[in-house]
């Protein structure tokens, strides 16, 4: 996005030009341009798409130049991270796909780069508060979905929403983390998700048949 035009101090006009590349060919005349002259890009990939993952957004084209200074401070740390082990898990995902024998080290880093994949589909007209991101980012950075199918993500996610907001905690955890300039209270936020993953695994047992 690009402020456009100013409105003789009474505000401005945001651009957001949208760009089509040619076989995601970033480096083409056009797509170097508009990156040059705005503050950041969104990069939607059609690979990603088409395997349901959507928005599609490619975390490791997707650039912002404003700087971090807007951005949530936990949220912050964790992006940080988060963009780490996908693009890990990019490098060595075309392996998986010509069934090549992985070591135990790379075959956990993939299972876990599904799952952390997964965790970024989002549903239309259903935006997730701040306080949530931040909980289900450490769930999931922390290892809490590695025992997982993949098809659970999605349920232990709403689950996890649904315990969170009838808990107690609710209220002032999530005052503390929606604030920009906030830290995060580790032994808390463990224990929430500690305790609510260990009941969603006898939940899973029973639902889904998961391990027997």
């Amino acid at each position: 996005m690009e402020r456009a035009a100013n409105l003789l101090g009474k505000g401005s006009v945001t651009a957001l030009p949208i760009v089509e590349t040619i076989q995601s060919d970033l480096s083409a005349y056009i797509p170097t341009n508009v990156i040059s002259i705005t503050d950041g890009q969104i990069f939607l990939e059609t690979e990603l798409f088409a395997r349901g993952i959507r928005p599609a957004v490619s975390p490791g084209l997707s650039v912002s130049r404003v700087g971090s200074a807007a951005q949530n401070k936990v949220l912050k740390s964790m992006a940080g991270s988060l963009k780490l082990e996908l693009a890990q898990f990019r490098e060595v995902e075309g392996f998986t796909k010509l069934g090549f024998v992985l070591d135990e080290a790379t075959k956990q880093l993939v299972d876990r780069g599904v799952r952390l994949t997964r965790l970024l589909v989002q549903n239309r007209f259903n935006p997730v508060s701040m306080d949530k991101q931040i909980l289900f980012l450490y769930a999931a950075l922390n290892g809490y979905l590695d025992w997982m199918p993949v098809d659970l993500v999605s349920v232990y996610e709403d689950e996890f929403y649904r315990y969170y907001e009838g808990d107690v905690i609710y209220y002032p955890l999530k005052s503390t983390l929606d604030f920009k300039d906030n830290s995060l209270d580790e032994e808390v936020v463990s224990y929430v998700v500690w305790y609510f993953t260990s009941s969603f695994i006898q939940f899973a047992i029973d639902c889904y048949n998961f391990g027997k």
